[in-house]
């Protein structure tokens, strides 16, 4: 296999005095399938400064699956195919953020961000639906963490 390529390492790195993005080779690849989040991370590599054509949408969101999972050995996962990884993430552009959708790479990868994911299948399980984790209980696990952090404030001595 050729080791060789780019993939989506995020990182922003100061140069004279303006911020671009690095662009790291040979780190571990992205998944987005499962981590609809890093498309964010991955626009910051289409904010390069000079020419805007120089990494586009699509080309963003290749290497953050079908290239990354090239680089990694695995072609059973990266895109969508009989036999492929079932993982997906659902993401809704109908909003006011991310409209309006001229085109769907474009608005996943310079507009949509984590509230936006609907749904998340990961192995062929359903994990998020609707914005919703299904595989626990969330609110009695927001109510343990606020219990959690209450009682932390109280040993700290902390008053609120």
């Amino acid at each position: 296999m050729d080791s060789t390529g780019a993939i989506h390492a995020p990182g922003w790195v100061w140069v004279d005095g303006e911020r671009i993005a690095a662009v790291g080779a040979g780190s571990p690849p992205v998944n987005l399938a499962t981590r609809a989040e890093h498309v964010i991370d991955a626009s910051h590599m289409a904010v390069l400064p000079g020419d805007a054509n120089v990494l586009l949408p699509f080309d963003v969101l290749e290497m953050a699956t079908v290239s990354g999972a090239r680089l990694f050995g695995r072609d059973d996962m990266g895109h969508i195919a009989p036999g492929a990884a079932a993982d997906i993430t659902l993401v809704n552009l109908d909003n006011a953020r991310c409209m309006p959708v001229h085109r769907p790479d474009s608005a996943l990868v310079f507009n949509a961000s984590g509230p936006d994911v609907h749904t998340v299948i990961v192995a062929g399980q359903i994990l998020l639906d609707a914005g919703r984790v299904v595989l626990l209980d969330e609110a009695a696990l927001l109510e343990e963490c606020r219990l959690a952090a209450q009682n932390l404030l109280r040993r700290a001595g902390v008053e609120i």
